[in-house]
Parts: structure tokens; C-alpha cells; sequence
């Protein structure tokens, strides 16, 4: 699937790269965040600065839907916009940021102006966090709580609460990155039969995409008590978390280790910082100290990058094969062009070509094609060619032999009574040289010239 969006992305940023926005997009984000399964559009402040007064609409070829849509009348200069972007279909399975191309048109025809805005499609698992503080097993109701990590608000929410002490149904709003408290009552004789400890609460939730479950967390204490979890994810970056909990209701201290080798702790971050850090023989360990109190935690999240060893690995590879293909090479023929003016105004290039020989080599000769529909101006050689093959369009030098070191450079000039417009590809040119009884041919580097360039040198 994130595939398939970059792939679209790509296209779509292809196809509008050739045109160049005179407006301004200025974006505040009051809310980037889609959660897809309530339909929760992202939120932004949307300026336009530079605007041409008239007709327009906003439009994207992506995965997501506008608003406002439709016609826009907008008026000289500066206009401000309450801006949504909601998921569509096949976005509702992505999760993570999302850069997509929208553009403003104009409906007059005087213009396209593209820009880039970048969402972050949020599944409501990851959006919201359900748990509670520690739990009194005195008590005769259970508080929990479901912290929303987004600034994304949630509005009229029906869920199914489901755990070992209760089955009940609420609706409720969730703030942004607020706490929503739930309380529910509790069978108190039955609760006190139930053992301390952690225990799961499913809630089901009523969205537009149907019913969505998320597992939370109850924690039924005892006078003292530390939990300890620790979680393994990824395999190139690969992310441990290790988590310390107090679910008690005295205060205590905890200890978390993780021991690293001397590589992979090149590649390591931490969330907090260790309280200590030894050595021991090829490896280290890192020791985080805490007092926590209540329903306090500590959490260490170490996350090795196991992408740079393999980056600098491939790099080196890649520069050794390099430096050996690069060292095997006899010769090396580099070609340039430039835009020549006229006294006629004929378009014109100037070709040059530089033969380098890294040893000495024997029998050489250069061969070059003149571009289509071009001639040559015999008067501007710096080394005239041995022959002209006016039908093949093809130029012959006789270099003969050259020491190692050695540089040898070619200059002419081709015109043309036709101008050129976009982008003019030019033959690669060809060493011919014989090297211990055989015959070796190198090509040169791919030339091109833009007519652009000819405009900059008029």
C-alpha cells in the first residue's frame, strides 16, 4: 500500500512539475492528523499571498478530498481559508505521514499553482491510549482513563467497555491530547476475589468504517509492586522498549539494563539518558536508576539503526568498484557543448572533446557524429580532421599514439538554419585504440544542451 502511494505521489508530482507558482502557500496546522476510521479530517490555516482576483478551485489527484471544494471566488492579494484534508477510500488502510500535491485553478485559465502539504493518517489504535491510574481493590468503581495522543477531537464516541470487572457501553468525547475518565461500577465482593495484576479491557468502538477494537490496560494493585514489560519491534531499525511500572501505592526504585556491543552501540539512541554507562570487555552496559511513585513509570525505548552499517558497507563497495572499473579505463573522453551566436542569427554549437590517456597507449583515433540536421563551419578547427564523412555525418581524427598523462583536445563548430526548442541530445563520441594486439572502443559522456541555455547566452 505505501507503495503504491509513493508511486502516486511521483506521478503526480511529474506531472505538475512544469508549473511554476507564483502564489504563496502559507499553512498553519490547527490539526494534521486524519484518523480515517471517524472519517477525521486534518486541519489547516491556509493563506494564499499573491493572488490574481478571480475564479478558482482547489484540486488533487491523490488520495485525499478537499475542502472547501467547488468554486472560490478570491480577491487581489491575501485570502485565508479554513482548510480540511480527509482520506478517501484507499487511504483509510495507510498509516504514517503523508506528503501529497494539491493545486489551486484557476478557472479563467491564467494560471496553475501547485504545492505540497504533508498529513499524518493516524489509525484511532495509535491515536488513543485506554489504561488507568493504579487501582484500589477497596474500591466499589473503576476509573480509567483513554488519553488522546492527537490533537485530532473525537465527538459523540459509543464504545463497548469489556474487561474481567465490567461490560458496559458509554458515548463520550475525547479531547485533543486531553484525557477522557471513564467510570464504571464494579461488583465489590466479586472484584476482591480477583488477583493483582494487569489486566486487559477491550473496547469496541462504533466508527464509519464499522466496529474498531482497542486493547487497553487496568491496573489492580496491591500495597507494593513493580510491573516490567518489554517489547521487540523491527528488524533494520530495531526498537526495544522496556518499560517499569508502579503499580503500588508506595514509592520504589527501579533499575533497567541493556547491554550493547561495541558496533551496534555506534547505531543506538535512547529516549533518556542513562544514569550510568560501563564497560565490560567488547560490550556495554548502559543502567537507568529511578524512585517511582505511584502509577509512575520509567520507560527506556533504545533504537538501533541497523540501516548505516549497511549504508557504509554498500558505499564502500560501491566506491571499490568504482576505483577498479575507473583504474581499468586507458582513456577517458569527455565532451562539452556550448551555444555559439551568429552574425546571421543561424543556431550554432560549439562541440569539444578532450582525450586523456591514464598509460600509454598506441593506434588511437577519435570518431564523433555531427547532430541531426547540422553542418559543419570548416573554419574553426583546432585540429583538423583527417576526413569528413559528410554522408554518415561522422568526423575522423588520427591521434596516433600518446603517452600516459597525456591530453589531447578537438574544438569545431556545427550550425544549423533550424533553431532547436527543449532539450537537444548530441552523439557520444568514440576513442579507438589498440592495447596489447586488441582493439578497444570508449565512448564519451552523454551530452545535451537545452535551449534555455542558448536564451541565457544571448
Amino acid at each position: 500500500m505505501k507503495k503504491e502511494l509513493l508511486f502516486v505521489e511521483l506521478l503526480i508530482s511529474v506531472l505538475l512539475m512544469s508549473f511554476a507558482s507564483a502564489v504563496t502557500f502559507q499553512k498553519t496546522a490547527v490539526n494534521d492528523v486524519i484518523i480515517p476510521e471517524f472519517n477525521q479530517p486534518a486541519n489547516f490555516l491556509l493563506t494564499l499571498d499573491d493572488v490574481d482576483a478571480g475564479l478558482y478551485h482547489f484540486y488533487t489527484l491523490t488520495d485525499v478530498a478537499l475542502k472547501p471544494e467547488g468554486d472560490l471566488t478570491l480577491k487581489n492579494g491575501e485570502n485565508k481559508f479554513d482548510f480540511s484534508v480527509y482520506a478517501q477510500e484507499r487511504l483509510k488502510t495507510y498509516s504514517g505521514g503523508y506528503t501529497f500535491v494539491y493545486g489551486l485553478k484557476s478557472n479563467t485559465n491564467s494560471g496553475d499553482y501547485e504545492d505540497r502539504m504533508t498529513v499524518r493518517v493516524i489509525p484511532l489504535k495509535d491515536a488513543i491510549e485506554i489504561s488507568s491510574d493504579t487501582i484500589n481493590p477497596d474500591t466499589d468503581k473503576i476509573t480509567f482513563y483513554i488519553q488522546n495522543m492527537e490533537r485530532a477531537k473525537l465527538e459523540n464516541v459509543t464504545a463497548k467497555f469489556v474487561s474481567i470487572f465490567f461490560n458496559e457501553q458509554r458515548t463520550f468525547d475525547i479531547n485533543p491530547l486531553e484525557k477522557t475518565e471513564i467510570t464504571i461500577p464494579i461488583n465489590q465482593d466479586e472484584a476482591k476475589k480477583i488477583k493483582a495484576g494487569v489486566y486487559l479491557i477491550n473496547a469496541e468502538f462504533n466508527t464509519d468504517s464499522g466496529k474498531k477494537s482497542v486493547e487497553g490496560k487496568l491496573y489492580w494493585a496491591e500495597k507494593e509492586g513493580i510491573t516490567t514489560q518489554e517489547s521487540v519491534q523491527g528488524f533494520f531499525i530495531k526498537s526495544i522498549k522496556s518499560t517499569k511500572l508502579n503499580i503500588g501505592n508506595v514509592p520504589q526504585t527501579v533499575s533497567i539494563t541493556i547491554r550493547k556491543n561495541i558496533i551496534t552501540r555506534l547505531f543506538t539512541s535512547f529516549n533518556v539518558k542513562p544514569s550510568s554507562v560501563r564497560n565490560d570487555g567488547l560490550g556495554v552496559i548502559y543502567t537507568w536508576n529511578k524512585e517511582l511513585g505511584p502509577a509512575q513509570s520509567l520507560i527506556v525505548n533504545a533504537k538501533t539503526n541497523y540501516f548505516y552499517p549497511l549504508l557504509i558497507i554498500l558505499l564502500a563497495i560501491i566506491i571499490i568498484y568504482a576505483y577498479i572499473k575507473y583504474t581499468e579505463k586507458k582513456v577517458e573522453v569527455l565532451k562539452s557543448v556550448s551555444h555559439v551566436k551568429t552574425k546571421g542569427g543561424e543556431f550554432a554549437l560549439k562541440v569539444r572533446i578532450l582525450v586523456k590517456a591514464k598509460k600509454a597507449i598506441q593506434g588511437v583515433s577519435l570518431v564523433d557524429k555531427m547532430p541531426a540536421m547540422t553542418k559543419i563551419y570548416d573554419k574553426l578547427w583546432t585540429v583538423e580532421p583527417k576526413k569528413i564523412d559528410t554522408l554518415n555525418r561522422r568526423i575522423y581524427w588520427d591521434i596516433g599514439d600518446m603517452g600516459a598523462g597525456e591530453e589531447r583536445a578537438f574544438s569545431y563548430v556545427v550550425y544549423s538554419k533550424i533553431g532547436v526548442i527543449g532539450k537537444f541530445g548530441l552523439p557520444e563520441a568514440l576513442v579507438i585504440l589498440e592495447k596489447d594486439g586488441k582493439i578497444h572502443e570508449i565512448t564519451s559522456n552523454q551530452v545535451y544542451f537545452l535551449s534555455e541555455q542558448a536564451k541565457r547566452a544571448d
